[in-house]
């Protein structure tokens, strides 16, 4: 698990990010405390890190955040850019409040968004499981992918 943190001009944690891969293919990247212009920068960094490694799936955990606003919006802008033009799945796990906000400047349209990280973990794996390697946009299969052994761990609630 990867851990960052970013800090305030007044020297206040504002924002703590965590990585933790799922299975072989699902990377979970948790965004905990403000996303705001000061914080953006440091999950920006750990969003490229994630894409360099080339998951399938990336599950945006926004559960913990605190502080959502345009910042925000242009950061999850940013993302979706950047899964896109790797291949990488995208998916958010998101507060009614966030989803309120997607909803509002009309970008739930573009975003598949789940309540809960075991939905979203859920609803990756069912994928994988059910589309075969070459309809991935992105996935270069491993040698031996047809009979790939998945990695099932419990997730948290």
């Amino acid at each position: 698990m990867n851990h960052h943190q970013a800090r305030s001009r007044q020297g206040h944690q504002t924002v703590a990010v965590t990585s933790e891969a799922y299975d072989e293919d699902i990377i979970v990247l948790r965004v905990l405390g403000e996303v705001t212009t000061e914080s953006t920068p440091t999950i920006d960094l750990d969003v490229r890190r994630v894409c360099r490694s080339d998951p399938t799936v990336l599950l945006v955990d926004l559960t913990g955040v605190t502080f959502f606003g345009a910042a925000g919006l242009t950061l999850l802008l940013d993302i979706y850019r950047r899964t896109e033009l790797s291949g990488t799945a995208l998916s958010l796990v998101a507060s009614p409040r966030i989803v309120r906000l997607l909803v509002i400047t009309d970008l739930a349209r573009i975003f598949d968004v789940r309540g809960t990280l075991r939905h979203a973990v859920n609803a990756a794996r069912d994928v994988l499981a059910n589309v075969p390697w070459q309809d991935l946009a992105a996935a270069t299969p491993p040698s031996g992918a047809g009979s790939r052994r998945r990695l099932l761990r419990p997730v948290p609630d």
